[in-house]
């Protein structure tokens, strides 16, 4: 019955795959499709391990669990986004979810019908069209958690997709003393400008540093260009500052780029090669990689 339903899965893939992506390659794509779920699956079961050995929950992380409904002024629909893909950090569900670990890295065997259908989804990503469907989220103090779409975003972040397309209901927490809501409450006054989530700084005074170096007035709304340019100068700076500062990182993204700004114009940074990233922003940081704690 197994091997019946394989092979089911399989035509429907190689139909899917001619139909879709083009006549001779269905198998060195699908192999590709198997070999990353491998892959990804064998990082997941590392992570269970690891995690269970320091007594840490190695699952999804569930927004009931961080979020307190009580506090929540608004739920605005945002409507249909393209938000960073590294910023989905769990999901808005009611009951334990453990075919994922906290990165969205898949569990289920390699041989499951799960595994076969985000292979699928992956198949589908490859295509012309890519996953065209917006997945559902909802967004707290800048960090996202899916309603409906965790296959998807499991294949996206094991692919490295920077932004997806969402439906985003954002959730806004009423004002009080913590320093997190407090720099939300400051975000939310300049995301009208950018419409970018990428932009958030720990101090919003960066925040007119960023508009003068982008020769943009103090109040003035970005245009699609205006987006354009600082993506195409800020993705190379967030992956080198992911490298050096990790995932937890007490500064933003954001707030290395306009560090860099206040030292080189956005022409000088964009010319800067992204293997000279990494060593630029420690020096502009202060922060030296090779130090070690006592």
């Amino acid at each position: 019955m197994a091997l019946n339903l394989l092979r089911n899965q399989m035509m429907i893939s190689e139909y899917y795959y001619e139909t879709n992506l083009g006549n001779g390659g269905f198998y060195m794509f699908y192999a590709e499709a198997r070999e990353l779920y491998a892959n990804v699956h064998t990082q997941a079961r590392k992570v269970v391990n690891d995690f269970q050995k320091m007594s840490a929950d190695p699952y999804l992380n569930d927004m009931d669990n961080e979020v307190d409904d009580s506090t929540i002024t608004q739920k605005v629909d945002l409507g249909i986004l393209e938000i960073p893909v590294r910023q989905i950090v769990g999901v808005a569900s009611t009951y334990p979810d453990m075919e994922y670990t906290y990165d969205f890295k898949p569990l289920a065997q390699t041989n499951s019908e799960f595994a076969e259908s985000w292979c699928q989804l992956y198949l589908e990503y490859l295509s012309d069209r890519g996953l065209t469907e917006p997945i559902e989220c909802i967004e707290y103090l800048g960090r996202f958690y899916v309603v409906d779409g965790k296959k998807r975003v499991s294949v996206l972040k094991a692919h490295g997709e920077l932004r997806v397309k969402a439906h985003v209901i954002r959730w806004v927490p009423e004002r009080s003393g913590e320093t997190q809501v407090k720099q939300y409450y400051e975000f939310l006054n300049y995301f009208p400008k950018t419409g970018l989530y990428q932009v958030f700084l720990s101090d919003a005074a960066d925040f007119q540093h960023l508009q003068k170096a982008m020769g943009l007035a103090p109040d003035q709304v970005w245009t699609d260009t205006d987006r354009y340019h600082f993506m195409f100068t800020f993705i190379s700076v967030e992956r080198a500052h992911l490298e050096l500062f990790g995932e937890y990182a007490s500064v933003t993204a954001a707030d290395t780029f306009v560090a860099l700004l206040k030292k080189y114009s956005f022409s000088q940074l964009r010319a800067i090669q992204p293997w000279d990233l990494v060593k630029v922003i420690a020096e502009v940081m202060h922060f030296n990689p090779n130090k070690t704690a006592a």
